[in-house]
Parts: C-alpha cells; structure tokens; sequence
C-alpha cells in the first residue's frame, strides 16, 4: 500500500495524488511499454479481471456428478449461454416460447384475463423483464432503523430514445420496428396468425402495434421530463400509493412482501409516475395488454434465446445484427442472476487463499488501529480525556468479512444439453426476483458486493467514515475551535474522497470521480 502511495504530496491539497501517485507512475510506464493489458489501468481492474478468469475457469469446468446443485446451476447457466450461440432456430423453440408466454394469456382480441397491473408484476416475477416501471431495492430509514425498501423507477425503453422523437408514419426506424415485431408476436402466440384468407387480423396486429409505439412515445417524454428535473425522491405507503395513482392496482403491482410489511415505497422520478398515472387512464386496455406482452417478448425471452432466434430484430438501425455472447457475457449474467450461488462455491473452490487474504487484512487492521491509538495517545496537544475517548471509539472498530449467504434454493433442471438457455436463464431470473423482493422489511446492511462489476459500494450511513459520531463523542469537553479544527480535517478528506478528477495513463485524458468509488485509473 505505501509503494502505490505519493507521501510527498500534501493529502489535504491532492489526496488523489497522495493515495495514488506512485501506483500511477508506475502503470502507466507498463502500459506505455505495452507490458500489460490496456484493461489493467487501475488496481481494481487488476483486482476485477484476476477475479472474472478464475470465475469463468472455475463454470467452464465440465458438470459433473458430485458438483453442488449450486455449482451444477451456474456451470450450466454459463456453458448454456455459450451454446446458444450456435443452436439452429427450430420449431421446438417456437413452441417453448409459447408455453412460457402462456401464463399472460393473451388472447384474439389482444386482451388477457390478467389486469395489466398484474402484468406488470408477471413480467417482472416471471421473466425479468420490465413494463410500466422497474422494481429495485435500496436502504431508508423507517422508525429509527434502516431497512431494505421498495423503490420503482422508470423503464428503460426497448429502441433508442431518439426513435420516439418522430410519430411511426414519419418513422422509418419505427417502420422496420413493425415490419419485424409483428411477425414475431404471431410466431409466438397462435392466437394472432390469420385463420383464412379473409383474416384480417395481420394489420389488426399491425395498428395495434402502432399504438403500443405511439403509447411508448408517451414514456419515452414523460421519462426524458422527470430526468431533467432533478426532482427528490418520494416516499408513500401503498394506501398513499393507491389514492394518489389510482389507475394502477397497487395491490398486485407490488409484490406480496411489500403488502406485508410496513415500509414505504419509494418513487424515483415521481412526476414519471404522475404521467403514467394519466396514461393507463387515456389508453385502451387493449394498447396496455400488447404493450407489456411486446416487453416480455423483447426484454424477457429474447435476450436468453438462440442467437439465430434473437436475429428476427436485425437491421432495424440498418446495420446491426444479433451479436454472439462471449464467455463476458454469459459470466456477467450467471453474476447478476446468480450471485449467491457464484459466492457460495468461489468461497468454497478458493478458501485458502481467501483465508490468507482475511488473515492478512485482519492484520492490517490491527496494525492501522494500533499506530492510530498510539499516535493520539502521544501527541501532547490532546488532553488525556480526548486521548481516552478517541483510544475507546479507535478500539470498538471491527473488521467484518461478508457472511456467507445461505441459499433456500436454486434452480434445479436437468444437466442434459438439450435444455436450452432460454429455460435456465427463465428459472434464474425468477429465483433473482423471488431473493430480491424477500428483502423487502429486511434491516438494511453493507449492500452485496456486486459480483458482476465488482465495484466498491461507498455508503455513508453505513461505512466506517460515515457511521462515526465524532462530534457527540467529543461533545462537552473539546473547545470549539478544537471541533471546528477536526470538523474542517474531516470535510477536506471528504472533499477530496468525491472530487472528480482528470487522469491520463494511456495518452487520453480521462474525467473520473474519487478513486475510492470507483475503478478507473484508481487505487
């Protein structure tokens, strides 16, 4: 740590410099030279790429029968992904689709026994997908203790945000969009292919999806307005929720835990929310049924399909093909989809030299707070009250390791290599939303280390910086100008920890935030 460090610097100037000056140098002298990757431009990046090859080492191992049902679910959720890229397009994968749409039941008349309320739970539950809003969990407050809440955002819309700036009649994009989505919908859903002749029902199919474009439009403004009004976030109960947006049934738009517990849920751009409101009151339900059966078509099912499936949307932008997922890809979603799982069998592959690693930081940390201890005890500016004081709140500090998560269950399906992707990654994302949502109510502690980024989570509520009360520590016995002298240490140091910085170790100049929030060009 000290040899990544430029102690030469004045922390309180250039604390970026100070912490990493020396690490700096150093690399981009190796890049320069081309001795390592280009990727390599930070000591996370070494920390995340070391990491990501022995995880796809550890899933492209062959499945066999003494592996864990964890191990067994993520080795064949990764080898799945990398088949897709060469599995045939086949009528058997037309009709798997068509029993995994099924549970929407949509209809001739391009209704559906559900509500689209209870749709767009369905979409999320069911295939991970996303319709009038996206569902996320973060940390509030609630009676003194914090917990895990519900927060709904808006959606991420399938085609470019620059695509709904045009009606569809002055839309080429949204032309070739129709030309392409409507025969795909009728592939999986039988009830939407003409019957004779005289069957009408491609351009029923065809207006429909019109309108569901134009109902889109409307998304795509009301989402581009709350963005650019820096607006807080709101929090309601589910009762508030219903009375102040009643064109959606909060009782089957939430998931169950929700309804059980006594927590808010908290909007993220909330004047979105207001416009949704006015939308599901002014469209026919019919454009509000098709709209989320095209997302759980194009979100749900297609991204884990064949790539010769996922070719059905090519060329809408005149160029672009369905690309193949590489090991990247299909590792970043075993990652995401199945954290628990990945964590519970890299722990148990790799336990020694996590054991070394803990062991060592263990150390380290006792060290740090040793010379800490040490250096108030013997700087004779502090009287021995503040010296007593400090010394307690320096030796209550703990190193907690992450806790092993203890897995209910997983997904479980046979190890033959004719179940396709498209079936495990359907069983992965209702085991995420299930795992997700259980939080809900849950007290709120250091989020997950996200395996698919490996980034370091910065909380300030939580975190050893952000948790320390100094000030009630020291209240009542340090004078104010002694407070205002450790308050203004304390706001420099912040001050710098979040200060973007510009950072060059390839020749480019690069704009980045604090190196302890994030990756790049960082230690």
């Amino acid at each position: 740590m000290l040899g990544r460090m430029n102690t030469s610097v004045d922390p309180c100037s250039d604390f970026y410099s100070y912490s990493c000056g020396a690490w700096i140098s150093s690399r981009r002298l190796l890049l320069e030279m081309n001795v390592i990757e280009t990727d390599r431009n930070s000591v996370m990046s070494d920390v995340k790429l070391n990491l990501k090859q022995r995880l796809k080492d550890m899933l492209s191992e062959t499945v066999i029968s003494s592996d864990s049902d964890y191990m067994k679910a993520i080795k064949l959720h990764f080898q799945s992904c990398l088949d897709s890229n060469t599995r045939p397009d086949s009528s058997l994968i037309t009709k798997d689709v068509q029993s995994m749409l099924e549970n929407l039941g949509v209809d001739r008349s391009m209704t559906s026994v559900l509500t689209p309320s209870m749709m767009q739970y369905s979409l999320f539950s069911d295939y991970g997908a996303f319709g009038f809003f996206k569902y996320e969990i973060t940390g509030k407050v609630v009676k003194d203790t914090k917990r895990s809440i519900l927060q709904l955002s808006p959606p991420d819309l399938y085609l470019q945000q620059s695509v709904y700036l045009l009606p569809s009649e002055d839309n080429e994009i949204a032309r070739r969009y129709f030309d392409r989505l409507v025969p795909l919908i009728q592939r999986f859903n039988s009830n939407l292919r003409p019957v004779s002749n005289l069957d009408n029902i491609d351009g029923e199919l065809r207006l429909k999806v019109a309108e569901v474009f134009e109902f889109e439009r409307q998304i795509s403004q009301a989402i581009r307005v709350a963005k650019s009004s820096n607006e807080e976030k709101v929090s309601y109960s589910v009762s508030a929720l219903q009375k102040n947006l009643p064109n959606i049934d909060w009782t089957v738009a939430l998931p169950q835990q929700q309804l059980s517990y006594d927590t808010p849920v908290q909007l993220n751009h909330p004047s979105y929310f207001s416009s949704l409101n006015g939308m599901l009151g002014r469209n026919q339900q019919s454009t509000l049924v098709m709209y989320l059966y095209i997302r759980a078509i194009l979100t749900g099912i297609l991204p884990s399909a064949p790539k010769s499936t996922r070719q059905f949307m090519d060329s809408m932008y005149d160029t672009e093909t369905a690309q193949e997922y590489t090991s990247v890809d299909c590792l970043d979603s075993t990652l995401k989809l199945l954290p628990e799982e990945v964590l519970v069998e890299y722990t148990r592959t790799y336990s020694q030299d996590i054991k070394n690693v803990r062991d060592y930081l263990s150390s380290l940390f006792r060290n740090l707070t040793d010379e800490s201890i040490q250096s108030f005890s013997s700087y004779p500016g502090y009287s021995d009250e503040t010296k007593f004081r400090m010394s307690g709140i320096l030796s209550s500090l703990n190193l907690v390791s992450a806790p092993i998560p203890v897995i209910p269950w997983t997904v479980v399906l046979s190890t033959n290599n004719d179940v396709l992707h498209l079936f495990r990654a359907n069983f992965a994302h209702q085991a995420h939303a299930s795992r997700l949502m259980n939080r809900i109510g849950e007290v709120y502690t250091v989020p997950d280390i996200p395996w698919y980024d490996v980034d370091i989570v910065y909380d300030k509520e939580i975190n050893t910086l952000g948790s320390l009360d100094i000030q009630s520590a020291v209240d009542g016995y340090w004078s104010d100008g002694s407070l205002r002298h450790f308050q203004d240490k304390r706001d420099c140091f912040m001050n710098q920890l979040f200060e973007k910085r510009t950072v060059s170790l390839t020749g480019r100049p690069l704009v980045k935030e604090a190196p302890y929030l994030h990756s790049q060009g960082s230690t």
